[in-house]
């Protein structure tokens, strides 16, 4: 079998979830079953399109802890509100007025969260997996879910190439024999990385 160029594969390859944002930020659900063809879906929005240019006015929450370097980001075009103090079954309580919600993995932006967030536009994830938010529920409110795949490569990295030294050195064995009293150091050269 012959196998398609990499360029044709790359579109079908990418999920909705990791593209990046851009202006203007617009809301779809399918419009009303009106089709000018057999199926064919006309969308069109389900709330007023937000332009860039409104986005000073645009809110967003924060639940959990994001660096500040970040959030001045945030911060120079939209109002943002950290509440760090929230605990996770709060969410669904105070969302209501938010455009955005950032989280990380101790939120659960769940069917009953989604609900209550009556003007939500954004969900937005930082880290990679999206398996807090109901994807399906964010759908069918036209909220588009966004996250950052490639957030935590250079930690995954760094950590791969600590494992792999502590491996190649046998520090996890010399640690567990000196917890037990005993040194035998010679027995723990392991293997130089430099050759």
């Amino acid at each position: 079998a012959t196998r398609a160029p990499r360029a044709a594969l790359a579109p079908s390859s990418r999920s909705p979830f990791t593209a990046p944002l851009r202006a203007p930020l617009r809301t779809m659900t399918p419009a009303p079953a009106v089709a000018s063809s057999p199926g064919t879906a006309r969308l069109a929005p389900s709330r007023p399109v937000v332009s860039m240019a409104d986005a000073s006015r645009l809110t967003v929450l924060v639940p959990e802890k994001l660096s500040e370097e970040g959030l001045d980001i945030l911060r120079a075009k939209f109002d943002v509100h950290c509440r760090y103090d929230l605990a996770p079954e709060q969410l669904k309580d105070v969302i209501g007025p938010y455009d955005a919600v950032i989280i990380r993995s101790a939120s659960t932006v769940s069917r009953e969260v989604l609900e209550a967030a009556t003007n939500l536009k954004v969900v937005g994830r930082a880290g990679v997996g999206v398996d807090n938010i109901d994807l399906d529920a964010a759908s069918e409110r036209g909220v588009i879910v966004v996250n950052a795949p490639t957030g935590n490569c250079v930690a995954a990295a760094e950590h791969t190439i600590a494992l792999l030294c502590a491996m190649a050195r046998l520090v996890p064995q010399a640690d567990a024999v000196l917890k037990a009293g005993g040194w035998g150091r010679s027995g723990f050269v392991g293997a130089s990385l430099a050759r």
